[in-house]
């Protein structure tokens, strides 16, 4: 074309296909001469699921659902479960009997470790035993998911480390129960999720924690 000093525009875009990075699409100068095929507002220049509507902060692609449930991953706080919407992808909590979370809720109160370790205190077993008791008898229908906390004494890293064997060494108690390995998982969050100050003696105590909810099974 004489205008283009001999180069051609072959989409009729009014941009030279030297300088169109979609040469056969009619486009945009603003985005280098491309559309936006899939109509999902990130044009084809930089969108890597051209085709296809996704997600503007996914690069243009949709967001990937690992587990099928419905809950795409950047959403989910369970990518690996299936679950409900409602509560992030996890599965939906167990709503227990009075006497159940009475169980639940002592054994969770009455849980200690020994200092700086993840050895359970000995005072700590009756509650966890009578736990373990209700997860046998609802092993068909329940698991179990162990969170762990510490408060900020010692290193952030030195404390995501032991809220990790923490959690991990209520898991081993429960399984040595007859709760089956599969009904229980585990995750730790060290210092970060403090659920009051650390600034007092009753603080640091009620943050060294492994919060335990029971879920029900997929």
């Amino acid at each position: 074309m004489k205008e283009f000093k001999g180069c051609p525009d072959t989409d009729k875009d009014g941009i030279v296909d030297t300088d169109d990075a979609c040469p056969t699409a009619k486009g945009l100068a603003a985005h280098k001469g491309c559309p936006d095929t899939d109509g999902d507002l990130v044009f084809d220049d930089v969108d890597q699921c051209p085709k296809i509507p996704g997600a503007p902060d996914n690069k243009g692609c949709p967001w990937p659902d690992s587990d099928n449930d419905g809950t795409p991953d950047n959403l989910d706080s369970c990518k690996s479960v299936r679950g409900v919407p409602s509560n992030k992808g996890c599965p939906a909590p167990v709503v227990l009997a009075a006497v159940e979370r009475r169980i639940l809720q002592k054994a969770f109160a009455s849980l200690e470790f020994e200092t700086g370790k993840e050895v359970i205190k000995a005072k700590s077993i009756p509650s966890l035993k009578a736990l373990a008791k209700l997860l046998v008898e609802h092993k068909a229908e329940w698991t179990i998911k162990l969170s762990g906390h510490t408060d900020n004494q010692g290193t952030e890293e030195g404390n995501m480390i032991l809220s990790e064997k923490r959690a991990k060494a209520v898991q081993t108690f429960l399984v040595k129960q007859g709760v089956p390995e599969k009904n229980t998982s585990t995750v730790w969050f060290g210092q970060s999720k403090p659920v009051t100050t650390n600034t007092t003696k009753m603080g640091h105590q009620k943050n060294r924690r492994v919060e335990m909810t029971v879920l029900m099974k997929e």
